[in-house]
């Protein structure tokens, strides 16, 4: 795995990066420390500098986002071979030791962003037939099903500018924005 870091976005120093037995979908950052989990491979990684990379191992689940926010780091993801039943890590001690806890449905939880108090995370697939696939929290472990029943293989998320933006696929032309992460 390789990494690259930039100040200006124009030059970048390339770094050892994470493993190469993983595939990286976000990475977050605290102040003082990335972390990137690792889609596959039961790994999360941490780096100070974004180019020397450390490994963490964690239950071994399809990890896929990453966000961080009033002091608690949240990962989303799916457990594997169970049908896609969502799943959530989080960490109150700087992503030193991390807790599962349960989606409010059993979809694939993708991307995750933090803003204005709050955690987003959407899915871009519903293994129960759930009309659900955007959810919140205030603090990164009790999750609530959204009232947005609007749903694609949303494909990107982010907190700009005071409003949540969730974007779907090539082709679907769609995308949601939110004042508040809920409506």
């Amino acid at each position: 795995g390789k990494s690259a870091v930039s100040t200006d976005g124009i030059n970048w120093t390339q770094g050892s990066g994470p493993s190469s037995n993983g595939s990286y979908k976000q990475v977050a950052y605290d102040g003082t420390t990335y972390i990137t989990p690792s889609y596959r491979y039961g790994r999360i990684y941490k780096s100070t500098d974004g180019l020397t990379w450390t490994s963490q191992t964690v239950a071994d689940r399809n990890w896929s986002g990453v966000a961080y926010g009033n002091g608690t780091w949240v990962i989303t993801g799916a457990l594997k071979g169970s049908g896609g039943t969502g799943i959530i890590l989080y960490s109150t001690d700087g992503g030193s030791t991390w807790t599962e806890t349960d989606a409010p449905n059993e979809s694939y939880w993708r991307k995750v962003a933090f803003g204005n108090g709050i955690f987003v995370s959407y899915a871009n697939y519903a293994y129960d037939g759930s009309t659900n696939w955007i959810m919140y929290s205030t603090d990164g472990i009790t999750w609530t099903a959204s009232n947005v029943t609007d749903h694609v293989a949303w494909q990107a998320i982010d907190y700009v500018d005071g409003k949540f933006i969730i974007l779907g696929p090539s082709g679907e032309h769609r995308g949601l924005v939110s004042d508040d992460g809920i409506n």
